[in-house]
């Protein structure tokens, strides 16, 4: 039996060059969309656990002070810009008032002294790169767990600002 041309049935499965190449455009295009969104949402959820991480400190201050019976004082911007700490009031004008009072290299966290004032400094803490404090302040709690006034804090990365506002009574409101 002869077989000619006419009867051959030839299959080509697969995709031609065009249908791969547009393909590819248009995932290409669609990565290209969406990834600046996913970075902002990144973005936003950072700087959210931020200003969560700041709020934490500021109740674990207050129950400090309660739990210890004496006044515990947080830091912004102490010892440097964009770091804060937990630092013990002693009553001592040259321990509490000293410029390096937040320094971990003179008051160094955990305290290698204990019964030598100050006892409970809390460790230098650290905001990420770009996020800063707006301004340098402190929240002073009394060993009932309460603040002289209602204070507010702003966190900001430039784009975005959060104010975490702190109630006479001690209570703590991100907003």
């Amino acid at each position: 039996m002869r077989t000619t041309l006419r009867n051959l049935h030839v299959s080509a499965a697969g995709f031609t060059l065009t249908e791969v190449l547009v393909v590819v455009t248009v995932v290409g295009v669609l990565l290209a969309v969406s990834i600046p969104v996913v970075q902002t949402g990144v973005e936003r959820l950072t700087f959210n656990s931020v200003v969560r991480e700041v709020g934490a400190e500021i109740r674990a201050t207050r129950y400090a002070a309660v739990a210890k019976n004496r006044t515990e004082v947080l830091r912004f911007n102490c010892p440097n810009p964009r770091e804060y700490r937990m630092v013990e009031f002693t009553a001592t004008a040259a321990i509490d008032d000293a410029a390096d009072r937040c320094s971990s290299a003179v008051y160094p966290y955990p305290d290698p002294n204990p019964g030598v004032a100050p006892d409970t400094d809390g460790p230098v803490r650290h905001l990420p790169q770009g996020v800063t404090f707006s301004q340098s302040s402190s929240l002073a709690f009394d060993a009932t767990g309460r603040i002289p006034a209602v204070s507010t804090i702003e966190v900001t990365n430039g784009r975005q600002t959060r104010t975490i506002t702190v109630l006479a009574s001690g209570r703590v409101v991100e907003q």
